[in-house]
């Protein structure tokens, strides 16, 4: 099914913030958020969604310093999203038989 939403962060959008859906069973969804915020998942390279049920939600900005051939792709990048929305994860969502739009208002506090 088809999910899209909007990550924010103390009530601002969160770009480039990589959102992962992963269900009790089955292959895991994500998607990347853009300048506003807003998202959709990928469940494979030529489909959009995730599968029914209820998932483990993980929200993350942070990004490890790529090198390739001994060339620097992608700098690091520090985590802004707290680690209880990421590492330490307590985020679920439910996806429906329908369209879902859901949105992840996170707290820095």
């Amino acid at each position: 099914m088809a999910v899209h939403g909007t990550v924010t962060l103390d009530g601002k959008p969160v770009p480039d913030a990589v959102v992962v859906f992963t269900p009790e069973t089955g292959r895991p969804s994500s998607g990347v958020s853009n300048t506003e915020g807003q998202y959709e998942l990928v469940y494979a390279h030529d489909q959009r969604g995730a599968v029914v049920g209820t998932h483990k939600v993980k929200i993350t900005t942070g990004r490890d310093k790529a090198v390739v051939e001994g060339k620097v792709v992608q700098e690091a990048v520090t985590e802004k999203i707290p680690k209880q929305y990421n590492v330490d994860s307590t985020l679920t969502a439910n996806v429906s038989s329908n369209e879902s739009e859901i949105n992840f208002e996170l707290s820095s506090k």
